[in-house]
C-alpha cells in the first residue's frame, strides 16, 4: 500500500522538511520492499483504463452476488485496494460517490462510524464543522460536554442546517448532545459509551467502529499522505479513509492515532487513550472502563485497558500511517496515586476471577508494563513498521476468546443494565 510513498520519500524534500519541523522523534527507516504476489490487500491496483463493456458488467453482478468475490472497502487515491477491472467498473455504477462498500451475506452495505466527543461545550460547533464534510464513511456525532450544555440554539440550527443539506453536496453529520457535569474522564467515557449502545438499539444496526476522541484531537497529515489516501478530504477525511480501508490489519482490535508519525504499518498493546476507534467485535472486551474510587487517577483506567489487551488480544492497537496527533491541552485531572499497586488492585477488582483462574496481569508488577508503546524501552511492547498490513497482521496475536470470555460477560451485565 505504501509503495507510492517510498517513491515519494526518495525523490521528495517534502518529506525531509516535514520532519525536520516535527518536534516528534523521526521513526526508523523502512526496509524497501517490493509484494510480487498479483493479489495483495494492502496495495493499490495499477492497471490501465476501464472499458465499458457488457460481458464485464454481467459477469461482476454474477461474481458479486455469487459470493465469490471479495468487495473491497475503499479506494485509495481513488482507485485502491481494487484487484479487477470489474469490480472497479461495478463499483462505479453502484456508487458513483464511492461509497465504501462491503459485502456481508451476499449483500451490499455502507459502513459507518460513532463518532464520541467528550470536551467543552464551546467546541461542539468545531467537532461539527471538522466532520460534516467527511464524505465516506457514513459518520454519528455525540457530543458529551462536562462544563456547560451545549447551547440549545447552536444545536438547533446546526439540525436545520443538515436538514437544509439534505440532497445537495454541503456537508452534514446527524448528532446529538449530552450533558456530563462533574464527572470524571473515565465516567464520561463510559457514558458516551452508553449513548453508542442506545443509538445501535433504536436503529438496528451495529457501528462498525466507536471511536472515542478528547475535545482536543487534531491529526496532522504528512505531505504523502496525498499520493496514498487521495489528494481531496481534510486530514480527518483521511483518517477515516483508513479506518473503513482493508489496510487495516484484519486481528487489529483498535486503531489509534500514534503521537509521533509511524513510517509503516506498526501496532501495540499501550496506547494513550486520548483517542482510540474500538472495533465494534472487540467492543465486548474493552468496555467498560473499570470503575474507580473517588479521587483516582484517571490513567488507572488506560492501564486497566493496556492490561486487556495485552493479556487477550496482544499488540492488536494499529497506528494509521503517515498521520499522527496529540493532545494539546491535556487538561489538569488527578494524577496522584497513579501506582502500580493502585492499578493491579483496579484490575483485580474489575476484572479478576479466581474461581475460574481468570487473573489477568497479575505479575505485572513493575510500571514499565503500562508504558505506552511508543515511548516504552521494551522492545516487545511495538510491532514493526512494516510495509504492508499484512505482514503486521501475521505478527497480531489472536484475540483468545475464551480465556476472556469473563471480559464479555462482564459487557454484557452492563449493557443489560444500560439498556
Amino acid at each position: 500500500m505504501l509503495d507510492q510513498y517510498y517513491d515519494l520519500k526518495r525523490n521528495d524534500s517534502l518529506f525531509h522538511r516535514h520532519n525536520e519541523q516535527n518536534q516528534s522523534p523521526p521513526p526508523p527507516p523502512l526496509p524497501l520492499k517490493r509484494n510480487n504476489r498479483i493479489i495483495d490487500r494492502c496495495r493499490n491496483f495499477k492497471g490501465k483504463g476501464i472499458q465499458i463493456r457488457l460481458l464485464s458488467l454481467l459477469l461482476s453482478v454474477f461474481l458479486l452476488y455469487s459470493g465469490s468475490i471479495m468487495c473491497h472497502r475503499h479506494r485509495w487515491s481513488g482507485m485502491a485496494l481494487l484487484r479487477s477491472h470489474w469490480e472497479r467498473l461495478l463499483l462505479l455504477l453502484l456508487d458513483p460517490k464511492t461509497k465504501i462498500l462491503k459485502k456481508t451475506n451476499g449483500e451490499i452495505a455502507i459502513d459507518d462510524i460513532i463518532v464520541l466527543v467528550m470536551g467543552e461545550a464551546d467546541l461542539f460547533q468545531d467537532w461539527y464543522d471538522k466532520l460534516k464534510d467527511v464524505q465516506n464513511p457514513d459518520l454519528y456525532l455525540v457530543y458529551a460536554s462536562y462544563d456547560s450544555e451545549v447551547p440549545v440554539s447552536i444545536v438547533d440550527e446546526k439540525i436545520a442546517q443538515n436538514v437544509a443539506n439534505i440532497g445537495t453536496e454541503n456537508g452534514s453529520i446527524p448528532f446529538h448532545t449530552i450533558h456530563i457535569p462533574d464527572k470524571t474522564w473515565t465516567e464520561g467515557r463510559n457514558l458516551l459509551a452508553a449513548e453508542a449502545l442506545r443509538k445501535e438499539k433504536v436503529r438496528g444496526k451495529k457501528f462498525s467502529y466507536w471511536f472515542f476522541l478528547d475535545d482536543d484531537v487534531e491529526p496532522t497529515c504528512h505531505p504523502a499522505t496525498e499520493k496514498v489516501y487521495g489528494e481531496s478530504g481534510s486530514c480527518w477525511q483521511k483518517v477515516f479513509t483508513f479506518l473503513t480501508s482493508e489496510a487495516v490489519p484484519e486481528k487489529a482490535s483498535t486503531v489509534a492515532l500514534p503521537m509521533y508519525l509511524k513510517d509503516g504499518f506498526v501496532a501495540t498493546s499501550n496506547v494513550n487513550s486520548f483517542n482510540a476507534a474500538f472495533k465494534r467485535s472487540r467492543v465486548p472486551y474493552l468496555l467498560p472502563y473499570v470503575s474507580l474510587p473517588k479521587g483516582a487517577s484517571q490513567w488507572i483506567a488506560q492501564a486497566a485497558n493496556m492490561c486487556v489487551v495485552g493479556s487477550c488480544m496482544a499488540n492488536s492497537v494499529v497506528f494509521v500511517p503517515l498521520i499522527y496527533s496529540t493532545n494539546s491541552k491535556h487538561r489538569k485531572h488527578p494524577t496522584d496515586g497513579y501506582t502500580v499497586q493502585n492499578i493491579q488492585a483496579a484490575i483485580e477488582d474489575n476484572f479478576h476471577d479466581e474461581s475460574i483462574n481468570f487473573i489477568p496481569c497479575q505479575d505485572w508488577d513493575k510500571m514499565r508494563y503500562y508504558s505506552e508503546g511508543e515511548f516504552s524501552d521494551m522492545k516487545h511492547q511495538m510491532l514493526g513498521p512494516y510495509p504492508s498490513c499484512e505482514e503486521l497482521n501475521g505478527h497480531i496475536s489472536y484475540t483468545k476468546q475464551s480465556y476472556c470470555t469473563p471480559l464479555r460477560k462482564r459487557f454484557t451485565v452492563w449493557e443489560q443494565k444500560v439498556l
